[in-house]
């Protein structure tokens, strides 16, 4: 197992904020991906022009489908953590299944 996740086990951190910089990152990445337009994303998404920036150059890795996908698995992950399932457990497969997913 990752030092990573020994360390959110360990310190018993909570999940849910990992789960919305995914989301958010992956919705600027679909945004990025649909219009290569930086200020455009940034105002329709309300997010900052240096966070966008960086997030530019990983957009064309991607294709609208797999971003979709990836949402999609987030938020999954989400109600399942939502309806009792271990955080952790459903972490775990989500980061697997997302790096999966960019074969």
């Amino acid at each position: 197992m990752p030092p990573a996740w020994q360390n959110l086990r360990r310190n018993r951190l909570e999940l849910f904020p990992v789960l919305s910089l995914l989301v958010t990152n992956y919705r600027i990445l679909l945004g990025l991906n649909s219009v290569p337009d930086i200020n455009r994303v940034r105002r329709e998404l309300n997010a900052g022009f240096y966070f966008v920036k960086k997030l530019l150059p990983q957009a064309a890795r991607f294709s609208q489908k797999e971003l979709l996908n990836n949402l999609n698995l987030i938020l999954a992950a989400n109600l399942k953590i939502r309806n009792g399932e271990p955080e952790i457990a459903v972490m775990e497969l989500l980061v697997t299944s997302l790096a999966a997913s960019h074969d």
